[in-house]
């Protein structure tokens, strides 16, 4: 059932996002597969409507859609081997995300939240 929420998010507009992101960087699209079948499952066992369910697949797939908007060569690096600027744009792709989600997918505020916050650490920073 997951992977068949999932499907059905790969077959609506959800779809054309993340193939953006695989055109940039494939790591980010297994990942953004990855962890939406993982978000699902949890979500499952909460017991998440299946409205609820769709809008968390979706999030969690294009979560990185900000990477997108950056120079390719940014993404490749380790987060770590940025310095300065590459790493102040390195780390606007999840406030770049929220904007392409927010305005740009005929979607609920959900995903755009998940792209938003998906490096927020429990304390609020990240």
């Amino acid at each position: 059932m997951s992977v068949g929420i999932v499907g059905d998010i790969l077959e609506s507009d959800t779809a054309a996002g993340l193939n953006t992101i695989r055109t940039h960087h494939e790591r980010a699209h297994t990942l953004a597969l990855d962890s939406a079948i993982a978000a699902v499952v949890l979500g499952k066992r909460l017991n998440l409507p299946t409205d609820r369910l769709q809008a968390l697949a979706t999030g969690t797939i294009l979560h990185d859609i900000g990477l997108s908007l950056l120079d390719p060569e940014f993404i490749e690096a380790e987060e770590m081997d940025l310095s300065g600027d590459d790493f102040e744009r390195y780390r606007a792709h999840p406030v770049l995300g929220y904007k392409i989600l927010r305005n740009r997918f005929a979607i609920d505020m959900q995903p755009a939240q998940i792209a938003y916050q998906h490096h927020e650490r429990q304390d609020g920073t990240g």
